[in-house]
């Protein structure tokens, strides 16, 4: 269901207060409007159905005051009246047809009695609320609904105070969560925290930081909160932050509700916060001391610690001790004892853990009288050898030479007791000894190339292109200024041609054209014949290709000299 006051109705309302004349609306309008969702938001500059839509008009039968900006209007219909369906109503000012409130609601169906079929007619009794400033005074309407109305409002009420009695008894007068409701001072500008919080048993939910401007210090900041609604739709909790010097008190307003305080700090002279706010929490005594703080539903924070010389017991009053809480153990009791070697031990080099070298008997050699031979006749010192897979006796040597001692070198040889140079030998290039270029097949960071040792080259590289593989080219190539010599410019002509497009002709046009001809005119070559200047002399020769414009005058037409002129061929 949807409502909404109209804005021709907030228009009334100014005229009735300027005028100082009563606010009347007396009449119930109820349609029934096709495809009407009652949820969707409505119109405030909504007028009257179409009259079609419109199923019953009924007097207002009565109003009466809910508090003083509130009044509720009502109409009774009996078993007298239907058959109809509606699902929207509208209160309206009957003289004016002014509409001041609509409301959409699910579909309803009003029955009247009928004797003759046996339908039991249903009586019906509909409500609207109009909320808006001093409106008791506005309409003159001092009688309080519950004289005249079912007060189911008296029930729901008392429903709604017993929970809130509930929530008291269990949170008590004023209860806070974390730092919910906490007032901080930040460089001089005060804030309460966002949070929750139960005052008087109602839950107040603040859920951005509010900043507090107190005038004189010290000053208490208060939690001000009540529980109101209409006839019409859901109560709320609605709650004020307050400062004032003076404690305060739970009251009652004008407008009948209660409203609930709690303090919640104090800003002091000298501008610091005292925290007033109270949380629920269980206090420990007897041996221990501590504190629970009961956060919420979703677990109780309790820190316990043992008074110091609180309880205490002499070891010989305790029973059950076990046995080795009493001695120290034997050497066969302890357990996970370490594999322990006999005192006198040796250990062979490569039995050394984590040497894994993959060997049997044979040992490392190391020194330089015996030092095999490298690549050439130079000599190495500084060596060490060690025998592999002890059946084959493959012996391997790191060796380094006298002559260049950053060389490292690696060789093997298939006899582990042969000294001698190993069968082949590689050389391990580090850091201080980096292989050359020629050695890695490399060239040098900055080098360059003839173009024959290129390969692969793209074809824009190897030569210029193509009328058609020019990319970007200009639809049209206007001519920049320059002038032609007149052979150059005639060339078809000075090379003994006649009759291309642009050239002229003296010729007599050997039809008729109605009347005289100037400048302009133009005519089919095949009208056309070669003429000479004598009078009277007719047109001789072929016809003319193309087509020619006239540049002289001629007569009419026809195969004479007063119709011979000058002619320029155009296509």
């Amino acid at each position: 269901m949807s409502t909404i006051i109209t804005n021709a109705f907030s228009s009334y309302w100014q005229t009735c207060l300027a005028t100082q004349a009563p606010v009347v609306l007396d009449e119930f309008v109820l349609a029934n409007i096709p495809g009407l969702d009652p949820d969707a938001p409505i119109n405030p500059d909504g007028a009257l159905p179409p009259a079609g839509q419109i199923v019953h008009r009924h007097h207002v039968d009565q109003r009466g005051r809910i508090n003083n900006d509130a009044v509720a209007y009502t109409i009774v219909m009996d078993t007298t009246l239907g058959d109809f369906d509606f699902n929207a109503m509208y209160l309206i000012n009957k003289a004016t047809g002014m509409v001041a409130m609509i409301v959409h609601k699910g579909s309803e169906t009003k029955l009247k009695t009928d004797p003759l079929s046996g339908q039991v007619g249903n009586s019906l009794v509909k409500s609207m609320l109009m909320e808006y400033d001093r409106a008791s005074e506005a309409t003159v309407t001092n009688v309080d609904a519950s004289t005249w109305q079912i007060d189911y409002a008296a029930r729901l009420r008392g429903m709604d105070d017993d929970l809130r009695l509930q929530a008291l008894q269990f949170f008590g007068p004023a209860t806070f969560y974390g730092d919910g409701f906490k007032l901080v001072n930040e460089a001089g500008v005060y804030k309460v925290q966002p949070g929750v919080a139960y005052v008087g048993g109602l839950r107040a939910q603040l859920d951005q930081v509010q900043k507090i401007t107190p005038g004189a210090k010290p000053v208490g900041l208060w939690l001000d909160i009540y529980r109101a609604g209409s006839l019409l739709d859901a109560w709320l909790n609605h709650f004020t932050l307050t400062l004032s010097v003076a404690d305060k008190a739970d009251y009652t307003d004008g407008n009948g509700y209660r409203h609930h305080l709690a303090k919640v700090a104090i800003i002091n002279s000298d501008g610091s916060v005292t925290d007033l706010r109270r949380k629920r929490t269980i206090e420990l005594s007897g041996d221990v001391t501590g504190k629970g703080i009961l956060e919420d539903a979703q677990g109780v924070n309790i820190a316990v610690e043992i008074k110091a010389g609180s309880h205490r017991h002499p070891w010989s009053e305790l029973d059950n001790v076990p046995t080795q809480a009493t001695r120290w153990p034997n050497w066969g009791e302890v357990t996970d004892k370490p594999a322990l070697a006999s005192e006198g031990h040796s250990h062979d080099f490569l039995d050394l853990k984590n040497l894994d070298w993959n060997v049997q008997s044979d040992k490392f050699m190391t020194g330089s009288a015996q030092a095999p031979k490298g690549s050439g006749s130079t000599q190495f010192l500084n060596w060490i050898s060690w025998g592999h897979n002890g059946g084959s006796k493959y012996r391997h040597t790191l060796f380094s030479s006298t002559s260049a001692i950053h060389q490292l070198w690696y060789g093997y040889k298939a006899n582990g007791t042969d000294t001698t140079s190993p069968s082949t030998n590689v050389r391990l290039y580090h850091t201080n000894d980096k292989p050359s270029l020629a050695e890695l097949g490399a060239a040098a960071a900055s080098h360059s190339h003839p173009w024959s040792q290129i390969s692969g080259p793209p074809a824009q590289a190897t030569r210029w292109p193509s009328w058609g593989e020019v990319s970007g080219k200009p639809g049209t190539m206007p001519p920049s200024g320059h002038t032609h010599p007149a052979a150059q410019g005639n060339a078809d002509i000075v090379g003994s041609g006649w009759g291309q497009v642009g050239t002229y002709c003296f010729a007599t046009c050997i039809v008729s054209t109605g009347g005289n001809k100037g400048p302009g005119y133009a005519i089919a070559g095949s009208s056309l014949r070669a003429a000479n200047s004598e009078d009277g002399g007719p047109g001789i020769g072929a016809a003319l290709p193309g087509t020619w414009k006239l540049v002289g005058a001629i007569k009419g037409g026809g195969n004479n000299d007063q119709n011979t002129s000058l002619w320029i061929r155009t296509k």
